[in-house]
């Protein structure tokens, strides 16, 4: 795994923070995460604003053109590891998989083979055509955990499009050398925490366990504070932090998100909120220690 030092973003910096097109998209992104990983599509539960299904034995694409409060977009949500068996053999499938010509732009064989499924042309073709039909939407490319990552690869196929990406959960699928290809600014990863068995807080361990470097806006939220994000930086991440599978719910992801109002802050959390590291905090210092195991975020 790569990974970058973190910037030294000082409490209450709002360079990450997000706007309300910027939140809606992330709030839209994780419900169509949510909904291409549970459903089927047929029938009458087709949403509304969809465009397309695409579903495969282990990999499914749902595209949909949305028109939000703040801003509208064209969606494409990538669905995330199944309980197949196959499925999950393609996470550790890592030979590298070329993805630009005349480039050192890569990503794995597991991820691509989930990417270029059955039906990716008929998923490329929603996206390039929802884009064409409607000159003010911004196309959105999703995904969880395993999702994500071919989100990313998505976004190098139609960086044409100027695509945003949102990811939650997902580990780093591309090389070093897809970073001229991504605009930064318009990529955002976000991580999840919330409280294990013993009452302290763990974070989603996914986002560190492939190889790959992580690039975009990284946010940390947790299901015990929802005044802010603790925003690490741009194109860095945090590692070494203590772990808690349960984290890595993609409901847990929603409920989380759902709960922020129009506008994301990300200047950290509020005192009396769980954290485990000073930089999580909106006060900048974590402590409040019980036994040195539970840590609130305090004045």
């Amino acid at each position: 795994m790569l990974s970058s030092e973190p910037s030294a973003t000082p409490t209450g910096d709002l360079a990450g923070r997000l706007d309300k097109c910027e939140t809606e998209m992330a709030k839209i992104a994780v419900d169509l995460s949510v909904d291409v990983y549970e459903g089927t599509f047929n029938g009458d539960n087709v949403r509304p604003d969809q465009l397309g299904f695409y579903l495969t034995e282990d990999d499914a694409a749902l595209t949909a053109k949305v028109t939000g409060k703040f801003c509208d977009i064209c969606a494409v949500a990538f669905r995330g590891t199944t309980l197949d068996g196959s499925d999950w053999a393609s996470n550790f499938d890592l030979d590298p998989a070329p993805l630009l010509p005349c480039s050192t732009c890569a990503t794995t064989e597991g991820f691509f083979g989930a990417y270029n499924f059955a039906h990716r042309e008929k998923v490329e073709d929603d996206a390039r055509n929802c884009v064409a039909e409607c000159s003010t939407c911004k196309l959105v490319l999703t995904g969880h955990s395993q999702g994500g990552a071919i989100a990313t690869i998505a976004a190098i196929a139609l960086k044409d499009l100027n695509p945003y990406v949102y990811t939650y959960g997902a580990p780093g699928s591309l090389s070093n050398g897809c970073k001229p290809f991504i605009k930064s600014a318009q990529w955002f990863r976000f991580i999840h925490s919330n409280l294990n068995f013993a009452d302290l807080l763990g974070y989603d361990p996914i986002p560190t366990t492939a190889t790959g470097t992580l690039v975009g806006r990284e946010y940390y939220i947790s299901s015990e504070d929802n005044t802010a994000a603790a925003y690490t930086g741009t194109d860095v991440h945090r590692d070494n932090l203590p772990y808690n599978p349960d984290a890595h719910s993609i409901a847990g992801y929603k409920t989380t998100l759902d709960n922020f109002g129009d506008n994301i802050e990300t200047d950290g959390w509020a005192n009396g909120s769980p954290c485990t590291e000073d930089w999580e905090c909106k006060s900048g210092n974590c402590d409040g220690c019980t036994l040195g195991l539970y840590c609130e975020c305090e004045a």
